[in-house]
């Protein structure tokens, strides 16, 4: 994976932007493992959201591991994926179901 398409960063304050793009170049160059820490409120499941679907849509992977630490967290996680509208207008769960 050389590169990935350039994302439309329409709605993305400008350090969501530098982590997806330091995500993107660091997967485009074969580090396949990746941490992303911010603070309360910094936009974490709108970032957290956007990477594994580049991934599973542009970069061919087959699976993506998102990790939390609490059920409520991941049940959290979950409504903001089934509700996000990405680029395409379809759900996550649409793109990769």
């Amino acid at each position: 994976m050389k590169y990935f398409l350039i994302f439309d960063e329409t709605g993305f304050r400008k350090y969501q932007i530098n982590t997806i793009r330091n995500l993107d170049n660091s997967f485009a160059n074969n580090r396949t493992k990746a941490l992303i820490q911010m603070a309360i409120g910094a936009g974490k499941n709108f970032t957290a959201i956007t990477e594994p679907y580049r991934l599973l849509k542009y970069g061919k992977m087959n699976r993506v591991l998102f990790l939390v630490d609490t059920k409520s967290l991941g049940e959290q996680a979950e409504r903001k994926y089934t509700k996000m509208i990405p680029v395409l207008f379809l759900s996550f769960m649409e793109c990769v179901g």
